[in-house]
């Protein structure tokens, strides 16, 4: 799961700050940076990170066929459609949200969306408040009972961490 939220904060733009999956619930805090000028290679690549295979092999034929006549209307909008998801804190956790209901319902044999409301959040330019929410995410599994230390939760970032992921460790 922690590899998926990081492959839709890669396409997104967005970098994950921390995070935290609890059973009904699930806490994010990314910084979105001002959206870039991107080459066609990186958002290929950004479109990679996110879908599977299959998908992604879809989304390519259509790209290289579009991408025939790279000054077309129509190439123009498909492209766009991709950069329109990026350094957006609503479509990030749009992707997000729809990300994980697939790979839930696919392991899990459910059906429909995990969570309807929509998502809270929260601009932060504060350093002290900002230490004080990683806090906040980090300590929401001892805060439920579930562990006593953050780094005893696999399904959060000081979880991950503590395994060895080097990319939790950021």
């Amino acid at each position: 799961l922690a590899e998926l939220i990081r492959r839709v904060a890669e396409f997104s733009g967005v970098k994950l700050l921390a995070y935290s999956v609890m059973s009904n619930h699930f806490h994010v805090f990314v910084y979105i940076g001002r959206p870039e000028s991107l080459s066609d290679a990186e958002i290929v690549r950004r479109i990679s990170a996110l879908y599977s295979d299959v998908r992604f092999e879809r989304v390519m034929k259509k790209w290289n066929e579009l991408a025939k006549r790279p000054d077309s209307p129509s190439f123009r909008r498909y492209r766009a459609s991709f950069l329109r998801r990026m350094w957006n804190a609503s479509e990030f956790m749009k992707t997000l949200k729809q990300r994980v209901s697939q790979w839930y319902n696919s392991n899990y044999s459910h059906e429909g969306t995990l969570w309807s409301g929509r998502f809270k959040s929260v601009l932060v330019e504060d350093g002290r408040y900002l230490n004080n929410l990683i806090a906040y995410i980090h300590g929401n599994p001892i805060r439920a009972g579930i562990v006593t230390r953050a780094a005893d939760y696999k399904w959060s970032a000081p979880g991950a961490a503590a395994k060895g992921d080097a990319r939790a460790k950021k």
